[in-house]
C-alpha cells in the first residue's frame, strides 16, 4: 500500500516525515493481540509519503481473520503521535493461484 498523509487542517502541505519512524501493525481489536507488524518505509519524507507491506515469507503464514490496523508517527526523541490514520483489515483465503 502506497500511503501519502496530509494535514487535516485543511492545509495541502504534505505533513513532513523527515525525522519520524512510520509505525503499523494489524490487531485483532483495537488494542487487542497482534496479528502482525507491517513495514513501513519512507518513500518521500517531505511529501509525507510512505508505504505499508509485507514480505512472501509474512504473508504466507497469515491465517483468515479480520481486524484493525493503524499507523502512528514516531519523532526522533521517541515521542509517538497517532493513530494517524486506521481502518478494518480482512485477511482472507486464497481463492485462486495464478500460473506462471
Amino acid at each position: 500500500a502506497r500511503v501519502e498523509i496530509r494535514d487535516t487542517s485543511g492545509n495541502v502541505t504534505p505533513f513532513d516525515l523527515t525525522g519520524y519512524t512510520v509505525i503499523s501493525s494489524i490487531k485483532d481489536e483495537p488494542g487487542g493481540t497482534l496479528i502482525i507488524d507491517l513495514t513501513a518505509t519512507i518513500t518521500d519524507a517531505l511529501n509525507g509519503k510512505f508505504t505499508l507491506s509485507l514480505t512472501d515469507e509474512q504473508t504466507a503464514t497469515l491465517q483468515p481473520a479480520d481486524g484493525y490496523w493503524d499507523v502512528f508517527f514516531e519523532d526522533s526523541g521517541g515521542k509517538i503521535t497517532g493513530p494517524m490514520i486506521r481502518g478494518r483489515a480482512s485477511i482472507g483465503q486464497v481463492v485462486s493461484v495464478p500460473t506462471p
